[in-house]
């Protein structure tokens, strides 16, 4: 059974769960344990901490931190991702497509909503969808309100007519189940080459809209 090390415990790493690998839970200030993937979710600060560390594996890592400078040159792929939620990354492809239809005359909003404990805002899954868009002057509304699940709407009019694209999570372990997803096709002979990997760009390459996902170094 291959091996996943999750370094970090809080509300995303506790949703990377599956029955096919065998999962160990490190702490922060613990000793990484040889693993055939490593998934590091823990918070940018902390991850700045643990880079020296990260930089000595020649194993795939994952990077599900916020916060972070991805500015090193590791020896194995790195996958960094703003949002592992598989639906979310559709959403990006389908604003790309409109983003790249769209007529003159358009009026473009974008409305999100997540917990009161996030800090950035606009979040990162908002200014990527934004970016996906090609509508750097697209006003973002966003919310902050208790125990919020995510929510991202996207409405782009015009005098005649609207279209509306929303994400809306039902539970916070899809982000898990995008990370076992990559997991999976890093194990199943998807290869990557050593360096810096967006989620996105390897999410394209996986589902054919990218022919591969380049390596990036310092970004």
């Amino acid at each position: 059974m291959r091996k996943l090390a999750v370094i970090g415990q809080g509300r995303l790493g506790r949703t990377v769960r599956s029955d096919h690998y065998d999962i160990v839970f490190v702490g922060r200030n613990e000793p990484i344990p040889q693993a055939d993937i490593v998934v590091c979710a823990v918070p940018g600060h902390a991850f700045e901490e643990l880079k020296p560390e990260l930089l000595k594996l020649t194993v795939p890592v994952i990077i599900a931190s916020t916060g972070q400078t991805m500015d090193a040159n590791p020896k194995s792929p790195w996958i960094y991702g703003r949002n592992f939620s598989l639906m979310v990354q559709a959403m990006r492809r389908a604003m790309t497509i409109l983003g790249q239809s769209l007529p003159d005359g358009i009026t473009a909003t974008m409305s999100e909503t997540h917990q009161a404990a996030k800090k950035d805002a606009p979040s990162g899954t908002a200014l990527m969808l934004r970016e996906a868009m090609g509508t750097p002057d697209m006003e973002i509304e966003s919310l902050r309100i208790g125990e919020a699940l995510p929510e991202h709407t996207v409405r782009v009019a015009t005098p005649y007519e609207e279209v509306t694209i929303a994400h809306h999570v039902k539970n916070r372990d899809t982000y898990g189940q995008g990370i076992i997803w990559l997991a999976d096709r890093l194990t199943g002979g998807f290869r990557l080459a050593p360096g810096l990997h967006s989620f996105e760009d390897v999410f394209d390459a996986i589902t054919g809209h990218q022919d591969q996902a380049p390596a990036r170094r310092a970004v």
